[in-house]
């Protein structure tokens, strides 16, 4: 539809569920920055005063005030002050460096050299103050304070608090490959937050270990930088995934806004055994990789690809210990030492073959149908191992089965089972004499077995070598010339041989004998 002159189209309307944004460390204004974290104001300016003697920089502090180093916050001398080193210090991110700052900061001017504290080294070295070097982030209690010139960074509001970084356990030897680790803000009196700066992995063999931080459900702590309240927990889960045999070692660092302890380490150690696939049978291979290395009470996990028409054997070899199956996967038992776990293959099906043979024509179902199928004639077919086969033969018009022989015997249905290749042969016999619905393969024997008074005795349109001698005493017919579906009649049948009658009447019609 075409809007009229002056109208507007209405777009259509999408409600979208409004995202709870992430909260900014830090809030800049006036010339200020408010650390969210902490709750200090800092000058955002972090060089308005160039390098100055620690009484200087105290005195450059206290008379800081709005109007001066871009302030315009309206803040009067006395307010601002030379930070603590335990202030100074919860400004520094350790996982960085030029300068050791977090990410996307707001401050400007920072050196990457040494800044001045309010705090003196100590009792008997009240000459030395304590220092901050926001190139890395390194402390020094050495500075000089009445020859050394350093930064100044002042600061304004309340102190910084009293976090403190707590990682349970102290140390961890693998028994198994995946242990979970707390980190804890334990501050005493729980007034200030712990800021996670990083959680690596550190010292000799750190490519040996991996740490999975979670997706922050469940006590997880949903990343490497998470932010914990006062008294508050999270977890990590930490992985020893060898890639080599022997022992390996490796420190697991947690790094944070703790400024007494920033970094707390935990020593890592796990031994990686050897377990070594082979496969000594049957047509396939192993996929995964071989050999594999896992931790002292850890499993192994090989995936094994077997060639079409085979699986894996559920015979398992070797000095692991033993696991299970899962498909074409297997898994191995608790590993304390290196092993070798020994694999093979085996078919998964097996031909059954059935070979028609004789005068005649039939059929043979085969059970289950599918994932089998019915023969009507030489037939090949795959069935999986272990199947029982039902074989059930049935002879066409004309013809009668006469028998089986391989790994069928007898006369009537026949069931193998499918532990290895089969094959069996059915026999059917052209049939020329029927009585009724049976057939027989000579006139002879329908005489004997199923000729009734007032019954009819078929033959088809043939020739018979045969003497038939009838004794009983009943009336039948014997008609000859019929169609091999003993349908109609089309011509006469030749018996070469001789009829004697002792007994009964016979009514003989479109039969020749020679």
């Amino acid at each position: 539809m075409k809007p009229e002159k002056g109208c507007r189209l209405r777009q259509p309307f999408f409600y979208r569920q409004p995202r709870t944004p992430t909260p900014p460390r830090f809030t800049v204004s006036d010339g200020a920055v408010t650390d969210n974290l902490t709750g200090l104001i800092w000058l955002q300016n972090a060089n308005c005063f160039g390098g100055q003697t620690w009484a200087a920089a105290l005195a450059s502090g206290n008379n800081l005030a709005s109007g001066a180093c871009g302030l315009t916050d309206g803040s009067t001398a006395g307010q601002w002050r030379l930070p603590t080193r335990l202030e100074m210090e919860s400004l520094v991110d350790r996982s960085t460096y030029n300068p050791a700052l977090p990410d996307n900061h707001p401050f400007i001017n920072v050196q990457a050299f040494y800044y001045w504290s309010s705090s003196t080294y100590g009792y008997f070295y009240t000459d030395f103050a304590w220092g901050v070097n926001m190139y890395d982030g390194g402390v020094s209690n050495t500075l000089y304070k009445t020859n050394s010139n350093y930064f100044i960074w002042p600061v304004r509001g309340g102190q910084f608090g009293n976090s403190v970084i707590s990682v349970l356990p102290a140390s961890i030897a693998f028994g198994t490959s995946n242990q979970v680790v707390t980190i804890s803000n334990t501050a005493p009196g729980g007034s200030s937050k712990l800021q996670i700066n990083a959680i690596g992995l550190r010292g000799t063999n750190p490519s040996q270990f991996s740490i999975n931080p979670g997706d922050g459900t469940g006590g997880t702590c949903g990343s490497t930088t998470p932010i914990l309240t006062p008294g508050a927990s999270c977890t990590v889960t930490v992985s020893f995934t060898p890639s080599s045999l022997g022992t390996k070692s490796a420190t697991l660092r947690v790094s944070g806004s703790d400024v007494n302890a920033p970094n707390t380490d935990t020593p890592l150690s796990g031994t990686g055994f050897t377990v070594t696939g082979s496969v000594s049978g049957g047509n396939g291979s192993i996929s995964s990789a071989n050999p594999t290395y896992v931790a002292n009470g850890a499993t192994a996990s090989f995936t094994l690809a077997p060639a079409a028409t085979y699986q894996p054997s559920t015979t398992v070899s070797g000095t692991c210990p033993v696991g299970s199956f899962n498909g074409n996967s297997y898994t191995t038992g608790a590993i304390t030492s290196d092993c070798t776990v020994g694999f093979s293959f085996v078919k998964n099906t097996y031909p059954l073959t059935i070979t028609f043979t004789g005068t005649g024509g039939g059929t043979v179902a085969v059970q289950p149908n599918p994932p089998a199928t019915d023969c009507t004639g030489t037939c090949s077919q795959s069935i999986r191992i272990g199947t029982a086969v039902t074989l059930a033969p049935a002879a066409n018009n004309g013809s009668s089965f006469t028998g089986w022989s391989g790994a069928c015997t007898g006369t009537g249905v026949c069931q193998v089972t499918m532990d290895t290749a089969k094959s069996a042969t059915a026999t059917f016999t052209y049939a020329p004499a029927k009585v009724a619905d049976n057939f027989y393969t000579t006139v002879g024997a329908a005489l004997l077995s199923d000729v009734l008074d007032g019954g009819t005795l078929q033959l088809q349109s043939m020739d018979l070598t045969e003497t038939i001698v009838f004794n009983r005493s009943v009336s039948f017919s014997l008609q000859g010339g019929y169609d091999p579906l003993f349908t109609s009649i089309n011509n006469a049948t030749v018996i070469h041989g001789s009829i004697a009658i002792s007994a009964g009447t016979v009514n003989i019609d479109n039969i020749v004998i020679m």
